[in-house]
């Protein structure tokens, strides 16, 4: 197996954003040793771009995969790839110039088994994409905090990633295309919940940095939280998890109502370092919490769904 590192990007009816990215990918400072684009569309809207990037990525390997989960498609990359390390990331996100070096300067000769990216946003002019960066960010610190600066299962995320081919092949890890509802995937964190049950430790990079294009609408924002959350409800099913996705009691209004007296201490921690003017931190902080709102809703939904008794989650935190 060759040593070095492929680059895989699952895509699916993503032309002009795949071509942003492949755009990134051939000025990285260290040139990846393959780049695999898993198109995901019986349309094979990827092949025109793949055409268009041979010349300016010699290595780059275009692999036909319609009418299968995006779960089902990572698992297609990482029988394809044959190198050492294989890296993660979607077809709507910019790779910094350092990214494959900060890959291969994480993972070559190390403990770790897989890294772990930051993750910029590519469209901040778009509240609605703040209010999910914010949210996402202010959660990836909390988790890296508690865990000592260690990715936790929480953290895991396939446009930011990369791991050791051989772990995943060894360790009989995948990607379970059960954690898919409506073109909406959990199945990473599903990957690291598993991952960390074989005790596979990975490690946190801040300079391997990506730029990723936010949902940038209200409509979107509601579709992504509650099928998220139902999401949310197989992984703690899955995995005996209390607590750690929702705050139970605020799925009753009564409840909810009660802790608006606690948004401005929220407020203060989530919006702290962000460079937003007092109203836009408003709105921002607004769309979060009807994102955790319909998030609830979606996990207890698929409770019922699944015949789950609700009651069993505690509420030691609240996401």
């Amino acid at each position: 197996m060759n040593q070095g590192l492929s680059i895989a990007i699952i895509t699916k009816n993503n032309p002009q954003k795949l071509a942003r990215c492949l755009q990134s990918v051939a000025r990285q400072t260290i040139k990846p040793h393959a780049v695999l684009v898993v198109d995901n569309d019986i349309n094979k809207t990827a092949f025109p771009v793949i055409k268009l990037f041979q010349k300016k990525i010699s290595t780059l390997i275009y692999i036909y995969e319609p009418n299968t989960t995006v779960p089902d498609a990572r698992n297609k990359a990482i029988a394809e790839c044959k190198t050492a390390i294989i890296g993660f990331t979607d077809d709507d996100c910019v790779l910094d110039p350092l990214w494959t070096k900060a890959v291969l300067l994480s993972l070559t000769n190390a403990g770790a088994s897989y890294v772990i990216g930051r993750s910029l946003l590519f469209n901040p002019k778009n509240v609605v994409a703040q209010a999910f960066q914010t949210r996402n960010n202010y959660w990836f610190l909390y988790e890296l905090k508690k865990h000592n600066g260690i990715p936790s299962p929480f953290l895991m995320d396939t446009k930011n990633v990369a791991y050791k081919k051989n772990i995943l092949v060894t360790k009989r890890v995948c990607f379970d295309p059960s954690f898919q509802i409506f073109g909406y995937d959990s199945a990473d964190t599903d990957l690291g919940f598993q991952l960390t049950s074989k005790k596979i430790r990975g490690v946190y990079n801040p300079r391997m940095v990506i730029s990723h294009e936010e949902t940038p609408t209200v409509c979107l924002l509601i579709k992504k939280a509650y099928y998220r959350g139902m999401l949310a409800m197989q992984l703690s099913q899955k995995w005996n998890l209390k607590g750690e996705f929702i705050h139970l009691p605020d799925r009753r209004a009564l409840y909810f109502l009660r802790r608006i007296k606690l948004w401005p201490v929220e407020f203060r921690a989530m919006l702290k370092n962000t460079n937003l003017n007092v109203w836009k931190k408003v709105v921002v902080f607004l769309l979060i919490k009807l994102h955790d709102f319909l998030f609830l809703r979606g996990f207890v939904r698929q409770a019922g769904l699944r015949n789950v008794d609700i009651e069993w989650y505690s509420s030691r935190i609240d996401r």
